[in-house]
């Protein structure tokens, strides 16, 4: 009996110090298969199941496992950073060590994911002494979000190697390599985190393995092309190629007469991208077919000929459009508490927003590498709620977000700083008090009427409170068919006009075109600038100056005169119109009296004042207040400003200023 237990032992241990470590944490905790040891209450199991750092305060956090791999070896595994790396703010995979307690002294290796250079690096622990023996890329970890999985080998002969994919894939590319055979053996495999208390929920962890090195017998895979302009397009495989191949242009032809690519060239630093060039010019819009043969990976592995689609779609003005916003999520009706904003791609093409800029208010957010589908949605909000608005869509998650509840100027910029669609939403835009008050997303009614503004945008009628990721709640066809006019004249100085529109203009349109406009006495404009980023109004500068105390008249004429001037919607000013305009005077007491008040209108009804120009003078009425007197204090109160950009107040005139209404009447002049 002695004698068989005994073969048996013998037997398990061999069997035993081979087994592997795998765990994606989906089994909800990180108490077995593997049981890990350490600083267990200051991790948790996240919504996502990853293993995610839960520390208190500034700390140092580790967890450990048993594991006497070494030899032949490769350790894999996926990490997550939601901070730019620093010295006090970064971690550690210790693929080696002689120790189960990772602060303590200790002999082995391991991964800093991050550091004062924002790298990934492997060091050699010897007892308190680190050195670093691979030094991966600079700046790898220097974003609010970092993203990575990492692979590191080890043969019997100790060549060490390190890759890494920042796109959290396995499309990995090698940091490095050396020879160490220091320490030979080891006990234990580890997570380790160093952060400070603003950062000590924001490491996470997954998809850990350690085991036999993973044979490559698969051949590469052409996974995408991006059209980078009418002549060059890149090729993304899912792994390393062999740069005889990549660079061999033959390998690569396309149909509609492109023929065989110009030149083949494997990117310096990512070895599973090659960027292809073409003699003659891609066409806008046409679907292309590239036909791939004899790419091989690293490990000799060979492609059988691969076809893939590709079109040169360069990106307009509206492709792109705001089409929700959650200024106020609370109280929360039924969606996540989030502040978000929704965009919408209005174009047949996928279009990339890396390195698109949105502007809120008064701050620009660069957004990430992220492809938006046709006529499909992405959600943009804060990086913490990425786990909230997973189920719902496509989502960009930013380190810091944050939306005004009254009012704000959104302004979307593509990656060469071209303007393609802004907002100024207010609470108005909710038409419902109750629904302005929080919990219900403004929605677009119709994304193919981009520039209605207020008139094209309303509360969500879903019971959600929003419609994240889907068909707006309000949906519905609501085309702007309404010709636009000339508003008002403003003076800006004595040779310069500001000329309001009734809306958003279009500028590749004959906007600025000087044989549009027209001041008698004066001539047409030298300069015409459209005002940004609303194109409700341009600015027309004249050659000679305006006197005083003369009424001028600007002239518009379109259409008739073989140039079109159009709204974003593509409506044309119809004919001639005439503007009157001066440069304004200085109000004296007197010079504009109250005629006229309503104070308790009938149902459906506004309050309004009717002032009267009384003078012979031009006025500017930004330079009049509106206030109420009070007699107790003997002082003003309520002080209104009737105008912020101006707005001329003809001789012998009437003007009616109400809540959201504005009457001029020239008829005296």
């Amino acid at each position: 009996m002695r004698s068989i237990l005994l073969i048996l032992l013998l037997w398990s241990i061999p069997f035993i110090g081979k087994a592997q470590i795998q765990d994606d944490f989906s089994d909800g905790n990180f108490t077995s298969n593997p049981v890990w040891n350490g600083d267990v209450l200051k991790f948790k199991i996240s919504n996502t199941k990853k293993l995610q750092l839960n520390a208190v305060g500034t700390d140092t956090s580790y967890l450990s496992t048993n594991n006497n791999q070494i030899n032949n070896t490769e350790w894999r595994f996926y990490i997550k950073q939601s901070f730019n790396s620093s010295a006090n703010n970064h971690s550690r995979i210790y693929l080696v060590s002689n120790e189960a307690n990772l602060k303590t002294n200790l002999n082995g290796y391991y991964v800093q994911f991050g550091s004062t250079q924002d790298d990934i690096c492997l060091y050699r622990q010897d007892g308190n002494i680190s050195t670093k023996i691979i030094s991966g890329t600079i700046g790898n970890t220097g974003n609010s979000v970092n993203e990575f999985t990492i692979k590191v080998t080890r043969d019997a002969n100790g060549l060490w190697e390190l890759f890494s994919d920042a796109s959290a894939g396995s499309n990995y590319q090698s940091e490095g390599s050396i020879n160490d055979i220091t320490y030979t053996s080891t006990s234990t495999f580890g997570l380790w985190c160093k952060t400070t208390s603003s950062n000590n929920t924001k490491v996470y962890f997954d998809d850990v393995y350690v085991g036999a090195i993973v044979v490559d017998t698969i051949a590469p895979i052409l996974v995408s092309i991006s059209t980078i302009d009418n002549h060059h397009i890149d090729l993304y495989f899912n792994e390393s190629v062999d740069a005889t191949s990549a660079n061999d242009n033959s390998n690569y032809i396309a149909n509609n007469g492109l023929g065989v690519a110009s030149n083949a060239e494997l990117d310096i630093t990512n070895h599973s991208l090659v960027h292809l060039s073409f003699w003659d010019p891609l066409v806008q819009g046409q679907i292309n077919t590239l036909t791939v043969n004899n790419i091989a990976d690293l490990k000799g592995n060979i492609a059988q000929t691969q076809q893939k689609d590709f079109v040169f779609y360069q990106v307009q003005t509206y492709d792109i459009v705001f089409n929700e916003i959650m200024a106020d999520p609370s109280p929360v009706v039924g969606l996540p508490e989030w502040e978000y904003i929704e965009l919408y791609n209005r174009s047949n093409f996928p279009i990339s927003l890396n390195n698109w800029t949105l502007e809120i208010g008064s701050t620009t957010k660069t957004l990430p590498d992220s492809t938006i589908a046709p006529h499909r949605y992405v959600i943009i909000a804060h990086q913490n709620a990425s786990g909230d608005f997973s189920t719902y869509v496509s989502f960009i998650g930013l380190s810091s977000f944050s939306l005004t509840n009254s009012t704000q100027q959104l302004i979307l910029k593509n990656d060469k700083g071209n303007f393609i669609h802004q907002i100024r939403y207010d609470k108005s835009w909710y038409k419902d008090d109750y629904k302005s008050e929080g919990g219900w997303s403004l929605e677009q009614i119709d994304p193919d009427n981009p520039c209605g503004c207020s008139k094209n945008w309303k509360a969500a009628n879903n019971t959600k409170g929003g419609t994240p990721g889907q068909i707006n709640s309000v949906d519905q066809a609501n085309l702007d068919i309404t010709s636009p006019d000339a508003d008002r004249v403003v003076i800006i100085d004595s040779l310069t006009l500001r000329l309001y529109f009734t809306e958003i203009m279009d500028t590749s349109s004959s906007l600025l075109d000087t044989i549009v406009y027209q001041v008698y006495d004066i001539g047409r404009p030298i300069q015409i600038v459209a005002s940004y980023p609303d194109y409700r109004s341009v600015y027309l500068k004249f050659s000679k100056p305006f006197k005083t105390k003369k009424v001028y008249t600007l002239g518009i004429q379109s259409y008739s005169t073989g140039v079109v001037v159009t709204d974003c919607a593509g409506n044309h000013i119809k004919g001639f119109s005439y503007h009157p305009f001066g440069i304004p005077e200085q109000a004296d007491s007197n010079d504009v009296i109250i005629n006229e008040v309503l104070f308790n209108p009938p149902n459906n009804g506004v309050d309004y004042i009717e002032i009267y120009n009384k003078s012979d003078k031009i006025l500017d009425i930004k330079d009049l207040r509106l206030a109420n007197w009070n007699n107790d204090l003997q002082n003003y109160e309520h002080i209104k400003i009737l105008s912020e950009d101006g707005f001329l107040f003809f001789p012998h005139s009437f003007m009616v200023l109400a809540p959201t209404l504005w009457l001029f009447n020239s008829s005296t002049l």
